[in-house]
């Protein structure tokens, strides 16, 4: 494959805090720049605050083509959009639930989601190692098993192989479906269908 090199400068902090990550995350700032450079040039989207104003405002004067979350929206800690954004993180157990009832989900760790994150089911797009992946992600409480504490999980479509520990990446495409009790998980795996068939519809659109 052919390369060509690309310099640009930056300030010396910035170098390092982004050194640093990059290799708490076992990657170089090659690795790092290549895929933003992929991502933007795919995408044709780009997430970025300009020093003194704040997202909106960068939006607006920037990329007045992407869709900014509205004031009402953000009141109601429910945004209307959510910006392309990759988030990375490792798998750890779960309780294996989902495997029960044919489900399976990669256990995430929840701190790293914006808060105000709508809670339910979001389409999903996953990256492991260099494959892409649909997924179904749920962000909020597992209240058919009685919990009111928030948890990340995805069930990745299509996939069965043991990630436990393993790195992956994954931004939000497209929210499904609110937090819903159920009366067994048996009720909670004919939803999870409906949710499958939904993530797949979403990613034809």
């Amino acid at each position: 494959m052919k390369t060509t090199i690309i310099t640009f400068k930056t300030d010396p902090q910035t170098k390092d805090d982004a050194q640093k990550i990059a290799e708490e995350l076992g990657l170089n700032l090659s690795v790092v720049l290549n895929a933003l450079l992929k991502d933007f040039v795919r995408d044709r989207s780009l997430s970025i605050q300009l020093d003194g104003d704040s997202v909106e405002e960068s939006h607006k004067k920037n990329f007045p083509q992407i869709k900014s979350v509205s004031k009402s929206a953000q009141e109601k800690n429910a945004p209307e959009f959510v910006a392309p954004i990759w988030h990375t993180t490792t798998v750890i157990h779960g309780d294996k639930t989902g495997r029960t009832i044919g489900f399976p989900t990669a256990n995430l760790d929840m701190r790293l989601m914006d808060p105000t994150t709508k809670h339910g089911v979001w389409a999903t797009e996953i990256k492991i190692g260099t494959k892409l992946f649909m997924g179904a992600l749920y962000y909020g409480p597992r209240l058919v098993k009685g919990e009111h504490h928030t948890v990340l999980e995805i069930y990745i479509l299509d996939f069965n192989q043991r990630i436990y520990d393993e790195q992956i990446w994954f931004r939000l495409e497209k929210y499904i479906r609110g937090v819903q009790d159920f009366s067994s998980l048996d009720a909670l795996k004919d939803q999870l269908q409906t949710d499958v068939y939904h993530v797949r519809q979403a990613f034809e659109e």
